[in-house]
């Protein structure tokens, strides 16, 4: 009962808060998605977060993003002798899905601090945006080592590449997300999911009647752009200027979603975008120099923000400013931490309550889910737990009752004549009962000892040693986990010896059935 009671409550205990550790109590994602994973992005809300934070029973509060990356290994060249006793190569690479979860700074790492085997957690307040925290289970299946540089691919209009360097490796043995998900920074998830507007402007390659061509280009949104070249909103991505001074050109990018029954509206928000102009020498003195029927252009830099073209003896010289991008105004949604696991239930409740008239308030709806409804399988399945203890504990009362009661009767029908003498000299039933139930009780108490003693030994040999391991795959975890709790322990020593003494009684009954004459006769 003691190894029962400590590997289910480990058990139990351990998967919970590991599942936790990857999703905390609850999510709050925008509506119509079927999970945080694939909802649309929500507007990160500094209002909505302060209003959070001071809901009953909400201990923190993180924003969080979540996109679908691969990683790609390095080559790799095999040799072997094929059976003709030539000897060839071949070259393996491998691909790897994966789930990137950005935090920020507020993000409480303790549980991967916990975990982590080998390197750091990552710094995700500095400017290093590429820092990243694998699995032991991916860092193997790719072969990626601590420190190293490696590609991820992600889906945005068009597949593009990022950079990231492994700076820490975990390892929970919670095989299902430890083979998946990957720690980045958020501001890297924001802007690898292609959320929010990021706009830019570039010079043409020709002239336009005379004058230079400046194209605005944007990516994230829906794709139906409006641009507002310094005149109000409107559909033409292009300008065409004649500068005959210092100037600076600006253009704000925007999308809109469009109905036959309603005015236009702004979908996403709009991202900035700049190039700066300035003159040098006499530019009325020429036309604009050319190559190829192209402008010929001499770059100032090596990423070609900064360029300059000649006009006549003077020069225009270029300096482009990309936006920002509005995609750090974007995130998957929020993780929120109760105070205690029992609180679940009504921090559900609270957060329910407050957030529904608020996000109707600004005109979007949000979902809020549980842990346990998100992950209802592995809830359902360790709920069961609950059944088979309480199954087990049954079994071995009734095994000790039937134990127990079989040598009280033993132990009556030796002292039979015991029995008799003392009803002789004037004992009556009951006194005679409670020599034999004291009796017992030591009997059980004494086994208990020999059985808290034992149980508690190999308890102890498993929670450090952990002699006996477990498939991940299968139970989520690598190794049969225990925890103790003294008041369970207690209350399990207690609860057993008072059922089995109160169950003696009944044999014990057999003693007023013995009558002084038949015992000392037979005796």
């Amino acid at each position: 009962m003691i190894l029962t009671l400590s590997i289910v409550t480990g058990f139990k205990n351990e998967v919970r808060d590991k599942v936790i550790g990857y999703g905390a109590h609850v999510q709050i994602m925008k509506s119509g998605g079927s999970s945080i994973i694939d909802s649309d992005a929500l507007v990160l809300d500094s209002a909505m977060l302060h209003e959070i934070k001071t809901i009953k029973y909400v201990a923190k509060v993180f924003p969080v993003g979540y996109k679908p990356g691969i990683f790609q290994s390095d080559p790799d060249s095999v040799f072997y002798t094929l059976k003709e006793g030539r000897d060839t190569f071949e070259i393996q690479q491998e691909i790897k899905g994966v789930l990137f979860k950005g935090v920020d700074a507020t993000y409480d790492l303790s549980f991967f601090n916990e975990n982590l085997i080998a390197g750091r957690l990552p710094d995700f307040g500095s400017d290093k945006q590429n820092e990243i925290l694998i699995s032991k289970r991916v860092a193997e299946q790719l072969r990626f080592e601590l420190d190293e540089e490696v590609g991820a691919f992600f889906v945005q209009n068009k597949p593009i590449k990022r950079n990231f360097r492994v700076v820490g490796i975990f390892e929970t043995g919670l095989e299902d997300f430890d083979k998946d998900i990957v720690i980045a920074d958020l501001r890297s998830v924001q802007i690898n999911s292609g959320w929010g507007i990021q706009a830019s402007i570039r010079l043409a390659d020709t002239l336009f009647q005379d004058r230079l061509l400046f194209e605005a280009e944007a990516i994230g949104g829906n794709g139906q752009y409006k641009y507002d070249w310094g005149r109000g909103f409107g559909v033409s991505s292009k300008i065409a200027i004649a500068p005959l001074h210092d100037t600076t050109i600006r253009v704000i990018v925007s999308d809109y979603f469009y109905s036959p029954y309603e005015e236009e509206e702004e979908a996403t928000i709009a991202d900035t975008a700049y190039i700066h102009i300035r003159i040098e020498g006499d530019i009325l003195s020429g036309p604009v120099a050319m190559e190829d029927d192209r402008i010929k252009r001499t770059f100032l830099d090596e990423e070609g923000f900064r360029f300059s073209i000649r006009v006549g003896t003077g020069e225009y010289l270029f300096e482009q400013e990309d936006g920002k991008g509005s995609s750090k105004f974007y995130i998957s949604g929020y993780e929120v931490l109760a105070d205690n696991w029992e609180d679940l239930e009504k921090l559900d409740e609270e957060v329910k309550s407050d957030l529904f008239l608020m996000s109707m308030e600004k005109g979007t709806a949000v979902e809020i889910r549980t842990i346990k409804e998100i992950y209802r399988d592995i809830f359902a399945w360790l709920s069961f737990l609950d059944i088979n203890f309480v199954i087990i504990v049954i079994m071995m009362i009734v095994i000790s009752v039937i134990t127990m009661g079989a040598a009280l009767l033993v132990l009556i029908l030796e002292k039979t004549a015991a029995i008799g003498l003392l009803k002789a000299v004037g004992a009556g039933n009951w006194l005679i009962r409670k020599v034999f139930l004291y009796q017992a009780g030591y009997l059980i108490i004494r086994g208990m000892l020999w059985g808290n003693g034992i149980g508690v030994a190999l308890a102890l040999m498993q929670q450090y040693f952990q002699i006996i391991p477990l498939d991940p795959e299968v139970y989520y975890l690598n190794a049969v986990p225990i925890e103790f709790n003294v008041f369970h322990l207690l209350l399990l020593n207690v609860g057993t010896i008072v059922v089995c003494v109160f169950a003696l009684i009944i044999p014990s009954y057999f003693i007023t059935k013995i009558t002084p004459v038949k015992a000392l006769k037979f005796s």
